[in-house]
C-alpha cells in the first residue's frame, strides 16, 4: 500500500523517517525486530531508494536502528527510550527565558502550582527544519538543579529520567490557524492550519512539575484512532451499528 507525503517544504526522507519513528514510538515495530528493505520502502512511498536510504540512515544515527550488514536493519530502542531519543534529536533553538516572572496557564482543576517557574520560549527543528514553537514552564526547583541541560535540550527527555517525579501527565490536542508569530519561526504562510497542544506534568502531590503550549505544522501532526473496538458487547455493537440511522446523514 502506497503512503501519500506532504507537499510541504520538508524534505521528503524527513517526512519518511517522522514516519518510521511513529511506528517505533506507537509500538507497531518492537526491539529486535527486522524493518523492510530500501526497495519496500521505497515502493511504500513511492519514492527513490535513496530518499528511503536517507530516512533509514537518520534513525540509524539517531539510535533508533541497527544495520547488520547481509542481515538487514532491526529495531533498536523501546518505545519509552525511542520517545526520550526522539525528543533529543530535535533541536532547540532559545527565544527567550524568564525566571520567577509568570505562572504556567493551568486552570485551578488541573492541579496545584508550585511556588514560581521559569518561563522558557523555543523553536525546534530536525535537520534545521523548524517544526513546532514552544512556550513552556518548568518548576523552577527542578530547572535550578541542572540550570544548563535544561537551557541547552529538549525538556521531555530530561524529565524521563530519575530522579524527576513524574506521576501523571496530561495534553489535550486542538487545531487553528498560524497567528504572524508562528508564521514567521515556522516557515509557513498565513492562516496554514497548525495543531496546538497543552501539555501538563505532574508529580505524586498532582503539583504541576512543567507546562507546554506547543504549536505544530500541520506536515508533521497525523491522529489515528480505532472508531469500532474489537471487544465491544453485543450492547454496545448495537449502538454502534445503529448510529448511522440516528444521525440523518451526518457520518456521510
Amino acid at each position: 500500500m502506497t503512503q501519500s507525503l506532504s507537499s510541504s517544504s520538508v524534505p521528503l526522507y524527513l517526512q519518511i523517517a517522522g514516519t518510521l519513528r511513529d511506528r517505533i514510538v506507537r509500538g507497531a515495530w518492537h526491539t529486535g525486530d527486522a524493518i523492510p528493505t530500501f526497495d519496500k520502502f521505497a515502493s511504500e512511498f513511492n519514492v527513490a531508494r535513496v530518499t528511503t536510504r536517507q530516512a533509514v540512515q537518520l534513525l540509524i544515527a539517531e539510535g533508533a536502528l541497527l544495520s547488520h550488514r547481509g542481515h538487514g536493519m532491526f529495531v533498536t530502542a523501546s518505545r519509552r527510550a525511542n520517545l526520550a531519543q526522539m525528543n533529543r534529536s530535535m533541536a532547540p533553538e532559545p527565544l527567550g527565558i524568564n525566571n520567577r516572572s509568570r505562572m504556567p496557564p493551568v486552570r485551578a482543576t488541573e492541579g496545584k502550582l508550585a511556588s514560581c517557574y521559569t518561563h522558557m520560549k523555543r523553536s525546534h527543528s530536525t535537520d534545521g527544519v523548524p517544526f513546532c514553537v514552544i512556550s513552556l514552564y518548568l518548576d523552577e526547583r527542578i530547572y535550578a538543579s541542572s540550570l544548563r541541560r535544561f537551557r541547552e535540550n529538549a525538556v521531555i527527555p530530561l524529565l524521563l529520567e530519575p530522579p524527576f517525579p513524574i506521576a501523571r501527565a496530561h495534553q489535550t490536542l486542538t487545531f487553528d490557524s498560524t497567528d504572524a508569530e508562528s508564521k514567521g519561526l515556522l516557515c509557513v504562510s498565513v492562516n496554514s492550519p497548525v495543531a496546538h497542544v497543552h501539555r501538563v506534568f505532574f508529580d505524586q502531590d498532582d503539583v504541576v512539575i512543567h507546562c507546554a503550549d506547543v504549536v505544530y505544522r500541520d506536515d508533521v501532526v497525523r491522529l489515528d484512532m480505532k472508531l469500532y473496538p474489537d471487544d465491544l458487547s453485543p450492547s454496545q455493537r448495537e449502538f454502534f451499528s445503529d448510529i448511522p440511522n440516528r444521525s440523518n446523514g451526518l457520518f456521510h
